[in-house]
């Protein structure tokens, strides 16, 4: 299973390492090349109309160039957003504020609130790409107390989109680590049948659990140690019944109307093609496994009773 956001976010060892590191506003000591060598390629991903992970003086952010159609795009397509909801900007000092947002209040009121955990909302101006929160003429720009996140946007020269590292509706991130795997694989890849499971694929998963695994053991040391005939009828059963299981699902991916179902679902040929290609395996591996039992010399009983047959006339 896929841990994700979506597939086409692309997290770097650059922007895990910042949030192992829990950077702060300061460069860490003893860091120093560690930290323009994670600017550096952090600055190349995001001119790359990529989306990258950073740590925030508040929450765990995903950011792009603001001004990057592709890479807003990006950034509501892995947080599953709705296009009316706005994304917020960050630049790197408050001077920088001017240039996005049309300022209606004193710059002494503006430095004593950036940088820091505030957002400030004004009119948008001609300058910010307007692709951007299209629904409206405010946008929330923010000047982070984290001088990595404002140095990368210094070194772009633009400022970034930046959202909560979360999926949207969910808990926003505050932590770096992997959650709620299963949910993540069914949200990206429509696979409802692990959502809501129907009966008799529970049945299928049952007879996973309790038949097929315990064999995966047995098999395991039958074909390391070798010389093991006695494996070949359990395998033939093992993989005959896994094989067996596995065409009903496959039908159901291919044949079934999901439209229909108020689960949702694939929606199209390709996200069908991409459910039967992860669960194909497991009906060609058994598939080999039973025609190897059957017609393979090194498993015939045929060829075991000979060959003692004839050590018998010696």
């Amino acid at each position: 299973m896929l841990f994700c956001f979506r597939s086409i976010c692309s997290f770097h060892t650059l922007e895990m390492q910042c949030l192992k590191w829990q950077l702060r506003s300061s460069t860490p000591n003893g860091c120093v090349n560690e930290w323009t060598k994670l600017v550096t390629a952090a600055c190349e991903s995001l001119r790359g109309n990529n989306v990258i992970a950073v740590p925030t003086d508040t929450i765990y952010g995903i950011a792009g160039l603001a001004q990057s159609v592709e890479a807003v795009r990006k950034i509501y397509d892995i947080k599953g957003r709705h296009l009316t909801k706005p994304i917020s900007i960050c630049v790197s000092c408050v001077a920088d504020v001017a240039k996005w947002g049309r300022v209606t209040v004193s710059s002494q009121l503006l430095s004593e609130l950036l940088p820091g955990p505030v957002t400030v909302v004004f009119e948008r101006t001609v300058s910010l790409n307007p692709d951007l929160n299209p629904g409206t003429s405010l946008v929330g720009i923010r000047v982070p107390n984290h001088g990595f996140v404002r140095e990368i946007c210094e070194k772009c020269a633009e400022p970034l989109a930046l959202t909560s590292a979360n999926i949207s509706s969910e808990p926003s991130a505050l932590t770096v680590k992997l959650r709620d795997i299963t949910a993540a694989y069914v949200r990206d890849f429509k696979d409802t049948m692990m959502q809501a499971p129907p009966i008799w694929f529970l049945s299928f998963i049952y007879c996973e659990l309790f038949l097929q695994l315990p064999f995966f053991f047995v098999a395991t040391y039958a074909f390391w140690k070798g010389s093991c005939r006695w494996i070949r009828l359990p395998a033939i059963v093992y993989s005959t019944h896994v094989a067996t299981t596995m065409i009903p699902i496959l039908s159901h991916l291919i044949l079934h109307d999901f439209s229909k179902s108020e689960l949702g679902g694939p929606s199209t040929m390709k996200e069908r093609m991409t459910l039967i290609a992860i669960y194909s395996p497991y009906l060609f591996i058994p598939l080999l496994i039973l025609f190897r039992m059957l017609y393979s010399r090194e498993f015939s009983p045929v060829t075991s009773s000979h060959k003692s047959g004839k050590q018998k006339q010696k």
